[in-house]
């Protein structure tokens, strides 16, 4: 019986990914307000279109900055690359124990590594929740700028704060259990009160590695995509 390349050509890819999660940071406002701080609210404007001569500035939370920051160390900066080869050396001398050469299952780990990178790289791309955020921004506000924080907004006299948050993980080992999405866009005025905010929250059960992960992964994503962009839409013109 020859082994599963596919299960091994993106175990480690998969553990890669994992390790950027942990446990879920469910509190966007961390690392930018004191621990004990609490986020005042108040009303939105009163009409919706009062926000197209005004000046809006996106903040990252600290969720999404470790998550950017996990993306680009895997998969800019040739972390994927160095997992899939590895994988493909597995892949290789599995294939020499089930009956096959050891080159036709290097050759198999290899091209299935690369497969897999390339598919998982486009189903997690970041840009995937700021393109929504700014897209839905720049058709309600005259200007949209991106401030390092709270502070710096204000620095730069922007009339109302977005704070653009997400953070994903998922279970792993041979199985993998759960993919779990976090997103929410929160809308401060100039005097730092939330106004409003959107969220998203997803989870998705997958199969065994190698049957359904990248499907799953990108039906999450895109359920996650698709309900930031209905909600802003609602509360934006």
């Amino acid at each position: 019986m020859r082994p599963n390349f596919r299960v091994t050509a993106i175990v480690a890819p998969l553990a890669l990914l994992a390790a950027c999660a942990g446990s879920p940071h469910l509190n966007p406002y961390g690392g930018l307000f004191p621990e004990k701080y609490t986020v005042k609210t108040a009303a939105p404007p009163a009409d919706p279109a009062l926000y197209r001569d005004k000046t809006v500035a996106i903040v990252s939370s600290q969720n999404f900055e470790k998550y950017v920051a996990f993306w680009r160390q895997v998969y800019e900066r040739g972390g994927a690359e160095r997992a899939a080869a590895s994988t493909s050396a597995i892949a290789s001398a599995m294939g020499s124990f089930g009956g096959g050469s050891f080159a036709t299952g290097m050759q198999a780990g290899a091209q299935i590594g690369a497969a897999e990178v390339g598919g998982r790289r486009n189903e997690t791309d970041p840009r995937r929740i700021s393109d929504v955020a700014v897209a839905s921004l720049k058709r309600s506000f005259k200007n949209v700028i991106v401030a390092q924080d709270f502070a710096d907004a204000r620095d730069q006299h922007a009339d109302f704060i977005a704070l653009v948050d997400f953070h994903a993980n998922q279970s792993v080992g041979v199985i993998v259990d759960k993919v779990r999405m976090w997103a929410g866009v929160y809308m401060h005025d100039a005097q730092l009160n939330q106004i409003f905010k959107v969220e998203s929250t997803t989870e998705a059960s997958t199969g065994l590695i190698g049957t359904g992960y990248i499907e799953t992964h990108a039906r999450a994503m895109t359920k996650t995509v698709d309900e930031m962009k209905q909600g802003l839409a609602a509360r934006l013109p």
